[in-house]
């Protein structure tokens, strides 16, 4: 009980909000719903957490995320073309058009 009344004195740092749904095929559309929520996330200045499926493009990824400092490290350490970007790991933008959410 201890733990918690100190936890309340902290500012709130972050949210975690899952979408889960559970529906009849094809009333839920999941992508354009991710969709409205990663675009509310830039609008806020907030980010994604990066274990999830993204439906961003490239550039919304790179909006939400600063990518100035990444790029410096990845040319440093000859990274560049040696591994995939976050992006590129959990982007389904473009994957096969069958998969189901």
């Amino acid at each position: 009980m201890l733990a918690m009344s100190m936890l309340r004195s902290f500012p709130v740092l972050w949210r975690q909000v899952g979408l889960c749904p559970v529906t009849v095929a094809g009333i839920f559309d999941m992508i354009s719903a991710m969709r409205c929520i990663e675009a509310k996330l830039r609008e806020m200045g907030s980010v994604q957490m990066l274990y999830a499926d993204i439906f961003q493009t490239r550039a919304e990824f790179q909006e939400m995320f600063n990518h100035d400092q990444y790029r410096k490290v990845r040319s440093k350490y000859k990274a560049d073309g040696a591994f995939p970007e976050p992006y590129d790991k959990m982007n389904v933008i473009g994957l096969k058009k069958d998969r189901k959410y």
